[in-house]
């Protein structure tokens, strides 16, 4: 299995990146962020990946979620890159990179080509 579609994302492995891209959601707690990164390890099987994390759709999480991201949501992981809409997005992104420190080497890019390039280093 390479693809996985719920209601809150999709998950894709293709050459060698894992592409997660968030669907809308309205709510985003710790128990959205724990099934979300089952889903993914899920879809990993014990291998790890650098991914590529589409958040344009992305609704804020509470803190306890953004936290859980930051460190069980790296696991298996080798590098991530979030592509995000212009401006404010960046901002915000860039600052949960600063306050929660991801265990692993962590981008925000506007360009989806861009930030395919950073990934395949990884």
């Amino acid at each position: 299995m390479n693809f996985l579609k719920t209601d809150y994302a999709e998950i894709l492995i293709k050459d060698g990146i894992l592409f997660f891209t968030y669907l809308p959601i309205p709510t985003f707690d710790i128990q959205l962020a724990e099934q979300i990164v089952s889903d993914r390890l899920h879809i990993q099987r014990e291998q790890a990946y650098p991914v590529l994390c589409d958040i344009r759709k992305f609704s804020l999480p509470d803190i306890k979620a953004r936290k859980y991201l930051a460190i069980e949501g790296s696991l298996l992981t080798t590098a991530v890159a979030y592509l995000v809409a212009p401006a404010l997005s960046v901002q915000l992104t860039q600052f949960f990179i600063r306050v929660n420190k991801p265990l692993v080497p962590t981008q925000v890019f506007t360009d989806k080509s861009e930030a395919i390039h950073y990934l395949k280093q990884f």
